[in-house]
């Protein structure tokens, strides 16, 4: 944080980005320093992508706009497929984009519903299931949907947060 701050506060951004931009930079600084040792490093996402902190979870920002927005794949790797697979019945076939009230109603019976699971794993499981629901939706120009993923996901981990381990 001390190498990087001088380099963000000279920059020509207003204030809020800057501070933004240390929250995140802190944000992920925490989840690399605190993954389990041999945990290989998270790829690059187009989605916000919870990640395990201690006892609670944080989050990482989505990759920078490169194009066609891509899901994390289904394939067991970044978060269970089963997990996955409730998730997509819990959100159903959604009216988008799902409000910030709902996306934590979803999120909190979630979490009621696989009380075993890991939170990122919960948080993780419910925005691969949005973000294959977004990007059905051809008809939604592409920044569109990286928001609308952006605001779920936020919500979705703000409120495991608060439903603890």
């Amino acid at each position: 944080m001390a190498a990087y701050c001088p380099m963000v506060a000279a920059g020509s951004g207003p204030t809020y980005q800057k501070i933004a931009e240390m929250r995140r930079f802190a944000r992920e600084a925490e989840a690399d320093a605190t993954a389990p040792t041999g945990v290989s490093t998270l790829p690059e996402l187009d989605v916000i992508w919870a990640t395990p902190v201690g006892r609670t979870l944080s989050y990482r920002e989505p990759s920078p706009f490169a194009g066609k927005l891509a899901c994390p794949a289904n394939d067991g790797k970044l978060v269970p497929q089963d997990l996955v697979a409730k998730a997509a019945d819990l959100l159903g076939k959604p009216s988008l984009p799902i409000p910030g009230n709902s996306a934590s109603a979803a999120a909190a019976a979630f979490a009621t519903q696989n009380p075993k699971a890991a939170p990122a794993n919960l948080a993780n499981a419910l925005i691969t299931a949005y973000c294959s629901a977004v990007t059905a939706d051809a008809s939604v120009e592409q920044s569109l949907q990286r928001a609308w993923l952006q605001d779920f996901g936020a919500q979705v981990v703000q409120t495991l947060l608060s439903v603890g381990p």
